[in-house]
């Protein structure tokens, strides 16, 4: 199942905390930290990379 994020943020100062937020509803355990390391390092439109990157973190998580 693919999802897609269409963040809210008006800005670049805003979007980390709008992924953080949506990110907490889908997966547990995600750090502020966690978003803003992935947002340095992801294309502002690949959002697709941060939901692969909770989604393997919330299946190791699991094992």
């Amino acid at each position: 199942m693919t999802t897609e994020i269409f963040p809210k943020a008006k800005t670049l100062v805003e979007e980390p905390l709008v992924l953080h937020t949506y990110a907490t509803k889908c997966w547990q355990n995600v750090r502020l930290s966690d978003i803003f390391r992935l947002r340095l390092n992801t294309e502002r439109n690949d959002w697709h990379q941060y939901i692969g990157h909770f989604n393997d973190s919330s299946e190791e998580s699991a094992r």
